[in-house]
């Protein structure tokens, strides 16, 4: 997990609490490389997100709007880690 702590902190400047897995996923690129995602559950009391040069913009938005914009895994995976009976 510290790898993931790690990334989250220099892509955004968040610290959160990484409350557990809620979506693995496998695949081939355009390219035809393999590859693997796993999805988790964080948490943050911190509102204020400074982007890294990865990134040009972000945005805190509603569950509903979120799932809207991402891919059919993603989605999957916000609303896995924010059904009621997982947040502890």
């Amino acid at each position: 997990m510290d790898c993931l702590h790690r990334e989250i902190r220099e892509e955004t400047e968040l610290a959160v609490t990484i409350r557990r897995p809620v979506e693995a996923v496998s695949w081939q690129n355009a390219a035809g490389k393999d590859r693997f995602a796993v999805y988790y559950d964080c948490a943050t009391d911190e509102s204020g997100v400074s982007l890294s040069d990865e990134h040009t913009e972000s945005e805190w938005t509603s569950k509903a709007i979120a799932c809207e914009r991402l891919s059919e895994v993603q989605a999957t995976a916000t609303r896995r880690a924010t059904e009621p009976e997982a947040i502890e």
